[in-house]
């Protein structure tokens, strides 16, 4: 029975192409992914991104101190335009409408602040947007460069699908009004998201419960420290068979408050008239638990968002060689992906809208001062792999590629082997080939050495033929 059915569906599918098509260009994404729905609102993206979210940063320590140690970290790396020449080099630009535009994105914002907010966009809300101004009435950056770049807030903005052209437009919704953006006007940068490709998935998402706890525990404790009794210690009679009498305890307090309260009359030596017992107050185990459910919420946050605990405060197990090697992560495992990402997705959105002013956008991370400590370890690496015969220029692409001379693959002179100061160019098999079937080279007359079958003595010395002295 099931193969039947089978044969009949792939019958249908051969006398209806019209049908297999369509199934096809569905996925393109088409309407399989697109809901009808979403018309001309866009996605709704309040379940990835709700506007709620940027509320963390503010409520959240470790919101705030993660996301602000991204984002103003990546806007020290400046920006490198770079074109391809007809002989292959690469050059840097150093002019040209988009040159101009990435130096002054507006007249109000700097480059490096679109940046942090950019980062701090996507790292609340999984995505961000920016707007571009052509500066002319009815021209999209399509048609026209734009002059100015703007950065729209993540939630007010929505993404048009189209069921064959992927994105429709872009509709902005603020305070009731409504603009609806040609979809060649807006560089959107968003995380991926496997649930709805047209919506951003923010490192929140998976965090928001480990925040949410933390949060009310927080609120919780406060509540008890407003309302609730908390007190560092207990003073009684020395004597435990013994109590204090009403006025007696009034009197001691009184006492004690007027002469040790405040930090001018700290340490002062305590006169009594009677001998009483002081007991402390240790941490209970409810505020043990606390402080624990404080710092799993923090560590968690640090987790999605790719920042060691230790650079934001958690030195429970910090020491100077971990923070050092925890700052080295924090931009090999996330600042320097994360800056190759948003290059990646300008060099796809801008670079084009120029023409050929540029190729590609890249971040410069050369300069980075905490991967500077590696330097020597490098170079000293580079010298003994140079020294024992590795090319200089594979050396340098495998090692340390910002060595590289710029726009360039290598030096002239670097991809000959170099041993004992003297340069051996590499030898090609045919080369080596002929050498071994060389004959061997004629003897010279000079070179010739005549062996007699039995060689005289050593000046000096004294043989068994010599008559000895008597």
């Amino acid at each position: 029975m099931g193969i039947n059915r089978l044969n009949v569906g792939i019958n249908r599918m051969g006398n209806d192409m019209n049908w297999w098509q369509r199934v096809l260009q569905s996925w393109r994404p088409g309407p399989l992914v697109v809901d009808t729905s979403d018309g001309d609102r866009g996605r709704d993206n309040t379940r990835y991104s709700p506007e709620r979210y940027g509320d963390y940063a503010a409520t959240n320590t470790a919101v705030y101190a993660c996301t602000n140690l991204r984002a103003k970290n990546l806007a020290k790396l400046p920006l490198r335009l770079y074109k391809q020449t007809p002989n292959g080099d690469r050059v840097e630009v150093t002019s040209g409408r988009l040159y101009d535009l990435l130096g002054s994105v507006n007249p109000f914002w700097t480059f490096s602040r679109l940046i942090r907010m950019t980062e701090l966009s996507l790292s609340l809300y999984g995505q961000s947007f920016w707007i571009l101004e052509t500066g002319k009435v009815g021209r999209t950056a399509a048609q026209t460069p734009p002059v100015e770049l703007w950065w729209a807030h993540p939630s007010k903005m929505k993404v048009i699908p189209h069921a064959t052209d992927y994105i429709k437009g872009y509709v902005y919704e603020d305070n009731g009004s409504t603009i609806l953006l040609d979809k060649a006007d807006v560089i959107w940068l968003r995380y991926d998201n496997p649930q709805d490709e047209f919506s951003g998935l923010s490192p929140i998402s998976s965090a928001r419960m480990a925040i949410d706890t933390a949060s009310g525990a927080m609120r919780s404790n406060r509540a008890i420290f407003d309302a609730g009794m908390q007190m560092s210690g207990v003073i009684g009679p020395a004597d435990k068979t013994q109590s204090l009498t009403r006025e007696q305890a009034e009197q001691l307090g009184q006492m004690l408050e007027r002469r040790f309260r405040g930090a001018d009359k700290a340490h002062r030596v305590a006169v009594l008239s009677q001998p009483v017992a002081f007991t402390n107050l240790s941490l209970t185990p409810k505020d043990a638990e606390f402080l624990g459910l404080m710092q799993w919420g923090m560590r968690e946050v640090c987790t999605v968002f790719g920042v060691p605990p230790e650079l934001i405060g958690d030195h429970e197990h910090a020491t100077y060689s971990n923070i050092e090697q925890a700052a080295k992560a924090l931009w090999t495992d996330t600042l320097i992906p994360e800056a190759a990402f948003i290059a990646d997705e300008l060099t796809e959105q801008l670079v084009p809208l120029f023409g050929n002013e540029a190729d590609t956008i890249e971040f410069d991370t050369s300069e980075i001062e905490t991967l500077q400590e590696d330097r020597t370890e490098i170079i000293d690496q580079i010298t003994k792999l140079v020294g024992v015969g590795v090319p200089l220029n594979r050396v340098l692409q495998e090692l340390a590629p910002r060595f590289l001379p710029k726009g360039k693959d290598g030096y002239a002179w670097g991809d000959a082997a170099w041993l004992n100061t003297s340069v051996f160019s590499p030898v090609s098999e045919d080369t080596m080939k002929g050498l071994q079937a060389a004959p061997p080279p004629p003897i010279l007359p000079s070179m010739e050495v005549d062996t007699p079958s039995v060689l005289p003595p050593p000046t000096g010395s004294v043989t068994e033929t010599t008559p000895r002295p008597k």
